[in-house]
């Protein structure tokens, strides 16, 4: 009998798995009948009847409630209730079920017979929920009219694992209860929360950690699984799992998608189907797949448009998906797909502009936060739905930058980000989070927060709002890693402060002598203690000004190589300023004699710490200075050698000596050459009176004298 029902349903539904059919309640007829348990309340099993699901209407016939009332015995109506599975007429069903309760030692059989019948009254179901058999729950578990409440129940029973799987798989059942069902011992439960869309992304992490192959196949295959989770599996044994790892985490390329295809696995075409960057024509492929949640999947992908969601035929389910999407169906309609709990339908109504206002307001209720994403991005969702996820914190952020997000919305948000961060005992996670809120009372609060952490102080310092910089530092105790940024990236204003902070450390101090600010620089140097290494980064720094080195040469720190940078600085006031200094060396004296300017270089021959190579260089290289160098009592032996021995003097003072000067020699060039020689001759008395000047000398001297 089982055999012929599967052939029948295979050419009625085509090649679907067990899982879909256990979503329109077909999956209890492939269940093993020799399944090991025991229940001693139960009647010893007989032959198992089962009704055929694709029995069309005509062929069912007409029950009346004559033939009802005559129906006194228990098995008349077993045999009745096995042979016509369904029922034109809902008053039917109503006698059938109350004269079943009505004996209470009524067969297991008749009752799962008539829990696997989709036109029984609610109250019914909830009854069968509530059966002390459990092949009676588990018949029951795949009813399309179990309430959230009852698959709850369902949920824990303890007797059969094939009951909770069926509740795992259902679309209805709350995220609470997928949750608990997330650590079922079964793995065949688990495997039933990994292919449901309801899961949160949470318990899908959770279950890419799992011990069976195929549950975290399927996790890794859920299109809500966080990107976290799925990267901390790359070392995954399992090649299946792997492949689909590849998919999730790699760009969708063509080459990608037609290798994925060759494998025929279910779990690839749910990554294909929840993928962002999939095609259309291949999103109309997947729509026609033998996998209900392929389907499903496909029907909800962003990607498809609106005129091939009008195509096509589907199964109800799908066609039922599709419009919720449209925008072309009623109100009344979609209000109606609502109601239902499916989270597929809630998927498809959060996203969809045309929803009504009050469907969207009771979406904001739903647990799944990707309903939520999608409706923060509806631009339809009104304020009041704005304001009952706006008590989240997960969606702040986001709602903050809807259309809808109004002066209403706006008051809201503040009042509860101001209550949280007010909070003394606010954790670190939740003052990060408000660090990111738009509104300036609550980033201030945050800011002056005691239970703030590094992280969080430095995205603040990041912020606009001069008021968070000030704040932030107000603060005591205050990282060396902090006061070292606030010193680069904080305010104009707030660097002068730091400037005269005494928490500022030395990093700090080098980072505002760097400052493109001239009034940074001065504030310090107002400071009364400045380390050499700052003072020093002050005189390099090229965007100096001549006040701020004329403040830089009254400090106390200032030293050898403070000098020496200032030695070489382009204005040549400032190296005048160099050359009065009484802390002045030999060294940067050495380095002013390289000065092109002729004042500086007087000052240098007229130092008593000039070196002697610096005057031997300015002998050799400035004649014009020679006046200077011969009275300077340090002036080496080598420079007044070569000022003796100037072949020019030589030149000038032969002619004069000898009086050979011709009748032709131009009188001007007489007058210069006799003018010179003077000049020379004068210079070389006061050699010869030098207390340098050594018998080589003297030797040289007398002999261009006499």
């Amino acid at each position: 009998m089982a055999d012929q029902l599967r052939d029948d349903i295979y050419e009625n539904f085509g090649e679907i798995s067990i899982e879909i059919l256990s979503l329109y309640g077909y999956k209890s007829f492939f269940l093993d009948q020799t399944e090991n348990h025991t229940n001693k309340s139960k009647v010893p099993k007989k032959e198992k009847y089962v009704y055929h699901p694709s029995a069309e209407p005509s062929e069912v016939p007409e029950i009346t409630q004559e033939e009802l009332k005559q129906l006194q015995d228990e098995d008349a109506m077993y045999r009745l209730i096995l042979k016509i599975p369904h029922y034109k007429n809902a008053k039917d069903i109503e006698v059938l079920s109350n004269n079943i309760f009505l004996a209470r030692e009524s067969r297991w059989e008749v009752r799962e017979a008539l829990a696997l019948n989709p036109r029984i009254k609610p109250a019914t179901v909830q009854r069968f929920v509530q059966d002390t058999d459990w092949t009676v729950r588990q018949a029951v578990s795949t009813h399309p009219l179990l309430t959230p409440g009852l698959l709850d129940s369902l949920s824990q029973d303890r007797y059969s694992a094939t009951t909770r799987a069926n509740v795992a798989l259902n679309p209805r059942t709350p995220a609470q209860v997928l949750s608990r069902l997330t650590r079922d011992e079964d793995p065949e439960v688990r495997l039933g929360v990994a292919k449901n869309l309801g899961t949160l992304p949470e318990d899908l992490a959770l279950l890419m950690q799992d011990t069976a192959p195929q549950v975290r196949e399927y996790a890794a295959a859920h299109p809500f699984t966080p990107l976290e989770a799925l990267q901390d599996a790359k070392a995954e044994p399992s090649a299946h799992v792997q492949r689909v790892l590849m998919l999730r985490l790699r760009p969708l390329t063509e080459a990608a998608v037609q290798e994925a295809l060759k494998h025929r696995r279910t779990s690839v075409r749910l990554v294909l189907a929840g993928h962002a960057s999939t095609q259309t024509d291949l999103l109309d492929r997947l729509l026609k797949d033998r996998n209900l949640l392929v389907q499903s999947l496909a029907a909800l992908h962003p990607g498809m448009p609106a005129a091939l969601e009008g195509q096509g035929e589907h199964p109800r389910r799908i066609a039922d998906l599709l419009m919720a999407r449209s925008d072309i169906t009623s109100a009344n309609h979609l209000t109606m797909q609502g109601r239902s709990g499916n989270i597929c339908f809630a998927l498809a109504l959060a996203g969809n502009p045309k929803t009504p206002p009050d469907t969207l307001k009771q979406l904001s209720h739903h647990a799944h936060p990707e309903v939520k994403i999608r409706l923060i991005q509806n631009p339809s969702t009104p304020a009041e739905a704005l304001i009952q996820m706006v008590h989240h914190p997960r969606w702040r952020e986001l709602i903050q930058t809807h259309p809808n997000f109004s002066s209403e919305v706006q008051a809201q948000v503040l009042e509860l980000e101001l209550q949280e961060a007010r909070a003394w005992d606010a954790s670190p996670e939740t003052l990060h989070r408000l660090a990111h809120s738009r509104f300036l009372e609550v980033k201030l609060l945050v800011a002056a927060h005691r239970n703030l952490q590094e992280d969080t102080l430095h995205f603040l310092l990041q912020d606009p709002a001069i008021e968070v910089h000030y704040t932030l530092l107000e603060r005591e105790g205050l990282p060396e890693t902090i006061l070292n940024s606030m010193a680069q990236e904080s305010p104009i204003e707030v660097r002068r402060l730091l400037a005269l902070d005494e928490r500022s450390p030395e990093t700090a101090l080098l980072m505002l002598a760097a400052d493109t600010d001239q009034t940074v620089q001065m504030k310090l140097l107002t400071r009364p203690r400045l380390p050499q290494s700052v003072v020093t980064k002050l005189v390099q720094n090229p965007h100096q000004s001549i006040t701020v080195v004329q403040q830089v040469l009254y400090r106390p720190e200032v030293n050898e190589a403070v000098l020496l940078a200032l030695a070489l600085h382009a204005d040549p006031a400032v190296r005048t300023w160099v050359i009065a200094d009484y802390r002045l060396t030999p060294a940067v004296l050495e380095k002013l004699a390289d000065d092109p300017h002729d004042p500086i270089q007087r000052q240098v021959i007229q130092h008593p710490l000039t070196p002697a190579a610096a005057l031997l260089k300015l002998t050799r290289e400035h004649k014009h200075l020679w006046s200077q160098l011969v009275k300077n009592p340090h002036t080496p032996a080598e420079a007044l050698l070569v000022m003796a021995d100037d072949p020019l003097y030589h030149w000038c003072a032969w002619p004069r000596r000898n009086a050979q000067f011709s009748r032709k020699t131009p009188s001007l060039l007489v007058y210069w050459m006799v003018k010179r020689f003077d000049q020379h001759h004068s210079l070389y008395r006061q050699i010869g009176q030098h207390p340098n000047c050594n018998p080589q000398v003297r030797h040289l001297l007398n002999r261009v004298l006499d």
